[in-house]
């Protein structure tokens, strides 16, 4: 590893647990009185790629795109309804926003009627009391919606939310386009041309770029998110001022990784080995090389990032022993490990998976299930993976069991006591299958 100032370590997992959005775009109204919006779709398909992406949202994505029901009211009400208490739920919304007379805010279906509101488009209060309801712990509603009958030059009208959202105990958070009265804009209209409208534009720009995690921790928080996209309207001319609020928040909700990774500068090395560099033995000063040498492994990355630079200065600069021992070290870090000796598997026994004895299955409830074929019953259930089982496969002598999970690891387990026997770590997104070898 070079002398660095600063480096870049694979962004920490995304928090355990199950992550569904559903994202929703209404570009084109069969009334002649909305006009249609160049935005929505595009925006939709953008934000919707990012939060699926695996190295990033890590959810699963549900896309309605000009749906004639009030905006896939029956999409929002079966996805809500369907969710877990330990899931996070995003619900995106970019459509036309309109008042009615008593100042309801409805969002605008392909098929609403402007002078119908309540009974062709979806109300505002009517969305809440679906959020309520929804068992999911952390819900973030985004909302980039126009008045049309405000709608000049491009412009897209916002409601003012403050006060029609209480939350639940797990946290909601609501981040809007602009505040009550003005206006968010797609832009200037070009003929032809899709432009994404400025706000989600800076939520797609924080999260395809990274550039959202300023405090460099490898991690988007909603805040962030907010954070980045109200800069870059500022950047890019806007006028408009999104509007954020939390309610009964429980620590940070967290939306998506920072797929450029975690940024991160050398730490400050334990004194006792600074004091012993500082050694006029270079015995001492050996010692000292051995102790840099272990931290090269430390789970933390500043520390061993610190413990290179300083055994290539030494490398560099110190007496020839301690030199010969430096380099040593930093050679056998650059050297892959000795391959080790294959493991000699027992002939198969019968009554094993082998003759269709046994099934394994994976679940969404972060656990794997071991059945006997014969009775159907459970053999063993095995619980410890922190995201949802994604693949399971028996060894080819049926004692051994692997499972591959969203929480980036892989599992091998004894099927005859349903126990661990090892927890495999180092990859940095999903897991998304196991084999073993033939032998």
């Amino acid at each position: 590893m070079p002398m660095v100032s600063a480096g870049t370590v694979p962004a920490p997992e995304l928090p355990p647990g199950p992550r569904s959005a559903l994202v929703i775009g209404t570009a084109v109204y069969d009334d002649p009185a909305l006009a249609r919006l160049r935005s929505p779709a595009r925006d939709a398909a953008e934000l919707a790629g990012l939060l699926a992406d695996p190295q990033i949202g890590g959810f699963h994505v549900t896309q309605v795109i000009d749906e004639r029901e009030r905006p896939g009211q029956r999409a929002v009400a079966a996805f809500l309804r369907e969710r877990d208490p330990g899931e996070l739920v995003v619900v995106y919304l970019s459509c036309h926003g309109l008042l009615d007379a008593r100042g309801r805010l409805y969002f605008a279906g392909k098929d609403t009627d402007k002078q119908l509101l309540a009974a062709s488009a979806m109300e505002s209060r009517w969305l809440l009391e679906r959020l309520d309801e929804c068992p999911a712990g952390q819900q973030v509603l985004i909302l980039d919606c126009c008045f049309s009958g405000a709608f000049t030059g491009g412009g897209k009208g916002h409601i003012d939310l403050e006060t029609k959202f209480t939350g639940p105990a797990g946290g909601r958070a609501v981040l809007t386009a602009s505040r009550a009265g003005e206006y968010s804009f797609e832009g200037k209209s070009l003929t032809g041309q899709e432009i994404t409208s400025v706000f989600t534009a800076g939520l797609i720009d924080g999260l395809a770029t990274g550039a959202a995690d300023t405090d460099h921790d490898g991690r988007i928080s909603i805040d962030d998110a907010y954070h980045h996209a109200a800069g870059y309207i500022r950047r890019h001319g806007g006028v408009q001022t999104p509007q954020r609020w939390l309610y009964a928040g429980e620590g940070t909700i967290i939306l998506a990784r920072n797929r450029a990774g975690m940024i991160i500068t050398p730490a400050a090395l334990p004194e006792h080995i600074t004091t012993s560099l500082d050694s006029p033995s270079p015995h001492v000063r050996i010692g000292a090389v051995n102790a840099l040498a272990e931290l090269l492994a430390s789970s933390d990355p500043a520390l061993a990032l610190a413990a290179g630079n300083k055994l290539h200065a030494i490398a560099e600069t110190d007496s020839p022993v301690v030199v010969a021992r430096a380099r040593q070290h930093l050679a056998a870090i650059q050297q892959p490990a000795a391959p080790r000796e294959r493991q000699r598997i027992a002939p198969h026994q019968p009554g094993q998976s082998r003759t269709g004895s046994l099934l394994a299955t994976a679940s969404r409830d972060q656990t794997a299930r071991i059945w006997d074929t014969a009775t159907g019953t459970t053999r063993a259930t095995l619980t410890g993976h922190n995201g949802e089982v994604l693949g399971v496969a028996f060894s080819p002598d049926g004692t051994q069991l692997a499972t591959a999970s969203t929480d980036g690891t892989a599992r091998i387990w004894d099927t005859t006591t349903g126990t661990p026997r090892a927890t495999l770590t180092g990859h940095n997104g999903y897991v998304y299958g196991v084999a073993f070898s033939p032998d």
